[in-house]
Protein backbone atom coordinates (compact mmCIF):
# COMPACT_ATOMS: atom_id res chain seq x y z
CA UNK A 1 0.00 0.00 0.00
CA UNK A 2 2.93 2.67 0.75
CA UNK A 3 3.94 1.74 -2.89
CA UNK A 4 1.06 2.96 -4.49
CA UNK A 5 0.93 5.91 -1.91
CA UNK A 6 4.62 7.04 -2.17
CA UNK A 7 3.68 6.57 -6.60
CA UNK A 8 1.01 8.56 -6.45
CA UNK A 9 2.44 11.51 -4.25
CA UNK A 10 5.57 11.83 -6.35
CA UNK A 11 2.62 11.88 -9.27
CA UNK A 12 1.24 14.27 -7.43
CA UNK A 13 -1.84 13.23 -6.87
CA UNK A 14 -1.84 13.03 -3.42
CA UNK A 15 -1.42 15.98 -1.44
CA UNK A 16 0.88 15.72 1.69
CA UNK A 17 0.96 17.92 4.33
CA UNK A 18 4.07 20.89 4.81
CA UNK A 19 6.34 20.79 7.84
CA UNK A 20 4.34 23.87 8.93
CA UNK A 21 1.35 22.29 9.40
CA UNK A 22 2.45 18.93 11.09
CA UNK A 23 4.52 21.22 13.43
CA UNK A 24 1.67 23.16 14.36
CA UNK A 25 -0.35 20.35 15.67
CA UNK A 26 -0.32 20.06 19.53
CA UNK A 27 2.39 22.88 19.81
CA UNK A 28 1.99 25.71 21.27
CA UNK A 29 1.06 29.08 19.08
CA UNK A 30 3.92 31.63 21.21
CA UNK A 31 7.20 29.50 21.17
CA UNK A 32 9.80 28.89 23.68
CA UNK A 33 10.72 31.38 25.98
CA UNK A 34 14.64 31.89 26.20
CA UNK A 35 16.77 30.31 29.15
CA UNK A 36 17.65 32.97 32.27
CA UNK A 37 20.18 32.75 34.52
CA UNK A 38 17.72 33.17 37.61
CA UNK A 39 18.46 31.11 40.20
CA UNK A 40 22.10 30.19 39.20
CA UNK A 41 25.08 31.16 41.45
CA UNK A 42 27.26 34.29 39.60
CA UNK A 43 30.65 34.00 37.98
CA UNK A 44 32.31 35.26 40.62
CA UNK A 45 31.07 32.78 43.39
CA UNK A 46 31.95 29.84 40.62
CA UNK A 47 35.21 30.92 40.36
CA UNK A 48 35.27 32.34 36.65
CA UNK A 49 36.53 35.22 34.96
CA UNK A 50 33.20 37.37 34.31
CA UNK A 51 31.30 40.12 35.46
CA UNK A 52 33.33 41.58 38.44
CA UNK A 53 36.46 41.87 36.55
CA UNK A 54 38.63 39.76 38.05
CA UNK A 55 40.42 36.98 36.77
CA UNK A 56 40.38 33.48 38.30
CA UNK A 57 43.45 31.86 40.29
CA UNK A 58 44.00 29.21 37.49
CA UNK A 59 44.09 30.41 34.13
CA UNK A 60 43.65 26.77 32.95
CA UNK A 61 40.90 25.69 35.60
CA UNK A 62 38.78 25.22 32.65
CA UNK A 63 41.33 23.44 30.28
CA UNK A 64 41.77 19.10 30.20
CA UNK A 65 44.63 17.67 32.38
CA UNK A 66 45.97 16.87 29.40
CA UNK A 67 45.79 20.34 28.03
CA UNK A 68 47.35 21.92 31.15
CA UNK A 69 50.33 19.64 31.42
CA UNK A 70 50.95 20.72 27.56
CA UNK A 71 51.41 24.13 28.68
CA UNK A 72 53.45 23.42 31.80
CA UNK A 73 56.01 21.71 29.56
CA UNK A 74 56.02 24.65 26.85
CA UNK A 75 56.35 27.13 29.85
CA UNK A 76 59.66 25.28 30.94
CA UNK A 77 61.68 26.14 27.61
CA UNK A 78 59.85 29.22 27.14
CA UNK A 79 60.94 30.54 31.09
CA UNK A 80 64.72 29.61 30.13
CA UNK A 81 64.25 31.56 27.02
CA UNK A 82 64.49 28.81 24.29
CA UNK A 83 62.18 28.24 21.60
CA UNK A 84 59.89 25.04 21.95
CA UNK A 85 59.95 24.60 18.74
CA UNK A 86 63.35 25.90 16.40
CA UNK A 87 63.19 25.56 13.20
CA UNK A 88 66.62 24.64 11.98
CA UNK A 89 65.93 20.95 13.97
CA UNK A 90 64.99 18.48 11.49
CA UNK A 91 62.07 16.36 13.05
CA UNK A 92 62.80 13.39 14.88
CA UNK A 93 60.62 10.84 12.91
CA UNK A 94 61.05 10.83 8.83
CA UNK A 95 57.87 11.81 7.51
CA UNK A 96 56.99 8.78 4.64
CA UNK A 97 57.10 9.90 1.05
CA UNK A 98 54.85 9.05 -2.13
CA UNK A 99 56.31 6.12 -4.34
CA UNK A 100 56.72 7.45 -7.87
CA UNK A 101 54.02 4.20 -8.48
CA UNK A 102 51.82 5.42 -11.90
CA UNK A 103 49.12 3.32 -10.05
CA UNK A 104 45.51 2.85 -12.20
CA UNK A 105 45.86 3.97 -15.77
CA UNK A 106 42.21 4.73 -16.36
CA UNK A 107 42.14 6.86 -12.60
CA UNK A 108 43.37 10.35 -14.35
CA UNK A 109 46.83 12.17 -12.25
CA UNK A 110 45.59 14.10 -9.00
CA UNK A 111 43.00 12.40 -8.68
CA UNK A 112 41.77 11.95 -4.42
CA UNK A 113 43.34 8.54 -2.81
CA UNK A 114 39.91 7.39 -2.16
CA UNK A 115 38.93 6.81 -6.24
CA UNK A 116 42.40 4.87 -6.45
CA UNK A 117 41.09 2.61 -4.20
CA UNK A 118 37.26 2.32 -5.66
CA UNK A 119 36.39 0.97 -8.90
CA UNK A 120 32.66 2.55 -9.26
CA UNK A 121 32.56 1.49 -13.19
CA UNK A 122 32.86 -2.16 -13.01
Amino acid sequence: MSAIADTGTAEGFVSVPSMRKLWGRGHPKGGRRPATTEGLPSLAVLGLAGGDGTEPADPFSGLSDQVRVRHVKLDRPRAAATDPYPVGVPARTPVPHRTDDPGDPAVPPGAPPLTRLRRLSG
